[in-house]
């Protein structure tokens, strides 16, 4: 895999808060790269922490509560006696007493407000939903607060002394957020008891799905991390839902975790019946969304035309729409349908040329505030259609999308002959299409260290692409003819400094083959599919938002 981008960086940070093992550590080890960026967002995921969800009173706190005590010594009491002497001033006992009173009334008012504030978020109060993301506080339910777009379900369901409770909620045509609450018979909330799985690996699990008028599932809500106060779930949507209200209906059966995996706390399991549902109003948030179509195009050196067609705004997010068409030429190379496996790489600079927003970009260090992205193919062969929605982008001033190239799987025949037993001693290249790897060793894996149940040979490869780290389709061919389907292990990282001309390096890389269990005297290694990078380009164009 490449490094990590910033949707990914955004995942680590909600296994960081979270006992479950993650899926990058691997990388996390091997990349330098990746573990200095990582380490910079967990220091400032705590620096926003506490700016945005510390213990601050209101400005106006001091002032109101002297204005209180003030009139509570400027009121009449007939019961209270003063008494003068000289050089001194004395307050009866019983205004004193009340004094205290009153002191004490509001300074346990306020630890009470400060228990609730940790203990419900209040987006529309003092910004408890709007954690950080990346170092930067969420932009778009900002703006969702500041329109009044924020929806209140007031969702309480109770069993077996467990409660869900839903707060608040925030929807429109990007994205749909919901802050959910676990709470334990001890009124504690539980932050690792409640665990969603995709409707379509498991009907009978936990989840949360959003749906149109009609009834059609349109999106499914995750838990993504972030805070520990609440679990921060949302939807991203692809492209915008033809309804004006969504229906959310939560299906949850399961508290707990009896998973064995290592790393993930085993948490006893409590059955019972949580499950909700609730409508969320689309049409005031749509009457705020603006778009602009737009007319630009670029034909790339290789046959590829790129048109950008629609600009949006959104309450939570940007979408850039654009097509793109692979000329007669482009498609003898991908045929079938493999021309729908593609690619793109852009950016977007300020007016000063500074960087806004990578995608799929070969310069490390980049920014990133994408959202969710898809390609869809058109109605001829070659014609995608694409959508690419941001967290935000620059206001009232233009700003440049730069085209840095793509990829696309395209027909291969490389393919190199060698003697497994002998690669230790004398390695073989395998160099082709810029690509420059080395097959270093071969070994026979058995379970569980291997993709299934089943042993597999694997090929230890070294040095790195040029092209894509998407493996593309490789097989290995032994004496007898049969070949074996090869899937791809490990990690790598991006070696470069500019746009478009980074070469990935792989990092522990093999290549597994299911149900290859000797080492025979030859083998033979082919590519029948490669992901290659076109990225002769030269194109930019300016856009503002509608």
């Amino acid at each position: 895999m490449t490094c990590f981008s910033e949707a990914e960086f955004d995942c680590l940070l909600a296994q960081a808060n979270s006992s479950s093992a993650s899926p990058g550590a691997e990388h996390l080890a091997a990349c330098p790269s990746c573990a200095a960026r990582y380490e910079e967002l967990l220091r400032e995921q705590a620096h926003w922490n506490e700016d945005l969800f510390g213990d601050s009173l209101p400005a106006s706190f001091t002032d109101e509560v002297m204005a209180a005590i003030a009139a509570s010594d400027a009121a009449p009491s007939p019961e209270t006696k003063t008494t003068f002497r000289p050089g001194r001033i004395g307050i009866g006992r019983t205004r004193a007493s009340r004094r205290k009173l009153l002191i004490s009334s509001v300074l346990l008012l306020l630890a009470v407000c400060m228990a609730a504030s940790f203990a419900i978020p209040a987006v529309a109060d003092r910004l408890r939903s709007l954690f950080e993301q990346g170092g930067a506080a969420d932009s778009g339910l900002l703006r969702a607060q500041e329109l009044g777009l924020i929806q209140h379900p007031d969702i309480r369901v109770t069993d077996q002394g467990y409660t869900v409770r839903i707060d608040e909620a925030a929807a429109d045509a990007s994205r749909v957020v919901l802050a959910l609450q676990v709470f334990g018979p001890d009124g504690r909330h539980l932050r690792e008891h409640l665990h969603l799985t995709p409707l379509d690996l498991d009907v009978s699990r936990n989840h949360i799905t959003l749906k149109d008028e009609q009834g059609n599932v349109i999106g499914e809500l995750f838990d993504q991390g972030m805070t520990e106060d609440f679990y921060y779930l949302v939807c991203r949507f692809t492209s915008p839902p033809q309804t004006d209200q969504i229906t959310v209906e939560g299906q949850l059966t399961t508290l707990g975790n009896e998973s064995d995996r290592p790393g993930v706390d085993k948490i006893p399991e409590i059955k019972g019946n949580w499950s909700f549902r609730f409508p969320l109003d689309l049409r005031k948030a749509d009457s705020h969304t603006t778009a602009s179509t737009l007319d630009l195009g670029y034909v790339a050196p290789d046959g590829l035309t790129v048109r950008l067609t629609k600009l949006t705004r959104m309450v939570q997010g940007i979408r850039l729409e654009l097509d793109t068409e692979l000329s007669e030429e482009a498609m003898l190379h991908s045929p079938g349908d493999l021309w729908r496996q593609m690619s793109l790489s852009f950016h977007f600079e300020d007016q000063k040329g500074r960087e806004i927003h990578s995608v799929h970009t070969r310069k490390r260090n980049t920014k990133s505030k994408l959202e969710s992205e898809s390609g869809v193919p058109g109605d001829r062969p070659g014609l995608m259609h694409w959508s690419f929605t941001f967290k935000e982008m620059p206001e009232n001033k233009p700003f440049t999308f730069v085209f840095d190239g793509y990829e696309v799987a395209e027909r291969d025949d490389a393919s190199v002959s060698f003697a497994p037993a002998e690669l230790r001693d004398h390695p073989i290249p395998f160099h082709f299409s810029g690509d420059d790897l080395l097959l270093t060793d071969f070994r026979v894996a058995s379970p569980p260290d291997t993709n299934g149940d089943v042993p597999e040979g694997a090929l230890r490869l070294t040095g790195g692409f040029r092209n894509s780290d998407r493996p593309g389709k490789w097989v290995i061919v032994d004496p007898q003819g049969r070949e074996y389907a090869l899937t791809a292990r490990g990690s790598s990282s991006v070696d470069g400094t500019d746009w478009k001309n980074g070469f990935i390096r792989i990092l522990d890389y093999e290549l597994r083959a299911a149900g290859l269990t000797t080492v025979p005297d030859e083998l033979r290694l082919k590519r029948t599919v490669i992901f290659r990078l076109y990225n002769d380009v030269d194109w930019s164009a300016s856009l503002r938002l509608p």
